[in-house]
């Protein structure tokens, strides 16, 4: 099963690479996230791990958004808007 820390490389990792081409924000659906952490598509334990990492990486005041919650809050269908760059990435 992944862990938070397997959520957040992969969140990262796509942040950094948006970054790279000179994106100014992505958008990151907890589905997708889900997979590229190590997630099984056909198992859901552990999307609210994924959830709880995307939901504490928002920065309201850097302008990040929730574009879209689920009434749980802890579903594949969440999406967040981060607002880039971030700074701070290392060789991911």
């Amino acid at each position: 099963m992944p862990s938070s820390e397997n959520f957040r490389n992969a969140l990262f990792r796509m942040m950094h690479a948006a970054e790279r081409v000179g994106m100014n924000s992505l958008e990151v659906e907890a589905g997708d996230l889900h997979q590229r952490g190590g997630g099984d598509p056909g198992q859901d334990h552990s999307i609210s791990l994924c959830c709880e990492v995307m939901r504490a990486e928002v920065d309201t005041a850097n302008g990040d958004a929730i574009i879209s919650a689920p009434p749980s809050g802890r579903e594949a269908s969440l999406k967040i808007s981060y607002r880039l760059p971030r700074g701070g990435f290392v060789d991911l």
